[in-house]
């Protein structure tokens, strides 16, 4: 009988020993710098959202979160980067539509699978974009652009900064709603097509709202429509292209933060409500504000949802369409 009442307080003790150490608190994280992925070249409006909020959560979390730039493929080298490493929550990605949500659809091949392998910490920022034409062309309306389209099939042409490139999908799914069809003309960057929009060798583009006001207000191109759901404050005075008689489309850029696949659910939170206190600061909104973009604070699954439906959505653009890449 006294063994048994030995063997029971004993199991009582082990019992009571292991609850508390399953109340002890998680490690506390983070305990070291934390490394933030850019898969872009250092000065672009990725680069910069990524700096504002990295200066930012740094300060909330209480350690160093070091932005890394690893460009190319378009964004695919450095999500890879981040795909492959440990699910720890020390290293995250600021990821952009061409790897997470265009890629996947256009590429017969990649390897890893945004899906899969990365999970949203948060979105950043949402970036309007605006469709435009050189003002020689005598469009000034949606319609106008729609009904000379249809008049005249394929000899209008736009300009878009690579094949598989998001000015160059929404401007496809412009032409796939309104029924007509644009001849695209790609160009290695934003800027060579925007030059020649401007000088007339290529009619219509659809751009950052930051890279083509200063002309819009020139006059030297001109906006018929800005291409997401809200107008900007910007231009105040365009519709969106859905206001303008394209009942439906609605085309944003946007940034987002990720993690690689499998980090636990209390750094994701942590690092969520970092990230969302950094979008609340007014010195951060204001600059996110100068680059033509508004921020977009979410949960991560919100942001997950989201970036399932961006997905759906350009898998259906280049399914209808035939774009591929190698």
């Amino acid at each position: 009988m006294a063994t048994l009442h030995r063997r029971l307080i004993l199991t009582g003790a082990i019992g009571l020993a292991a609850a508390a150490a399953s109340a002890q608190p998680a490690a506390r994280f983070p305990e070291r710098p934390v490394r933030m992925v850019v898969p872009f070249a250092p000065g672009g409006s990725t680069d910069i959202f990524a700096r504002l909020v990295a200066a930012k959560m740094s300060e909330d979390l209480g350690q160093q979160i070091v932005v890394d730039n690893k460009p190319g493929a378009g964004g695919n080298i450095g999500a890879e980067a981040v795909a492959r490493s440990a699910p720890d929550g020390y290293t995250l990605l600021v990821g952009t539509p061409g790897p997470l949500t265009i890629s996947p659809n256009l590429m017969k091949s990649m390897p890893y699978d945004p899906a899969r392998d990365l999970v949203g910490v948060g979105q950043i920022v949402n970036v309007q974009s605006v469709l435009v034409v050189n003002p020689a062309t005598g469009i000034a309306s949606v319609h106008e652009l729609i009904d000379r389209a249809r008049a005249q099939p394929g000899k209008l042409s736009y300009a878009s900064p690579g094949l598989g490139s998001s000015p160059n999908l929404a401007m496809e799914l412009f032409a796939a709603q309104a029924g007509i069809r644009i001849e695209s003309i790609q160009y290695k960057s934003d800027s060579q097509a925007l030059t020649d929009v401007m000088s007339g060798q290529v009619p219509i583009m659809i751009a950052n709202i930051a890279g083509v006001l200063p002309h819009i207000r020139s006059g030297k191109l001109r906006a018929l429509a800005v291409a997401g759901p809200r107008r900007s404050a910007l231009l105040p005075d365009v519709p969106t292209v859905s206001e303008a008689g394209l009942a439906g489309y609605a085309v944003t850029g946007w940034a987002g933060l990720l993690a690689p696949a499998g980090t636990p659910s209390p750094v994701i939170e942590q690092l969520n409500r970092a990230l969302n206190k950094a979008l609340a600061t007014p010195d951060v909104v204001a600059k996110i504000e100068q680059q033509s973009a508004e921020p977009a604070p979410v949960s991560p699954k919100a942001f997950d949802a989201f970036m399932a439906d961006e997905r759906a959505r350009w898998a259906e653009v280049i399914k209808r369409t035939g774009i591929s890449v190698e």
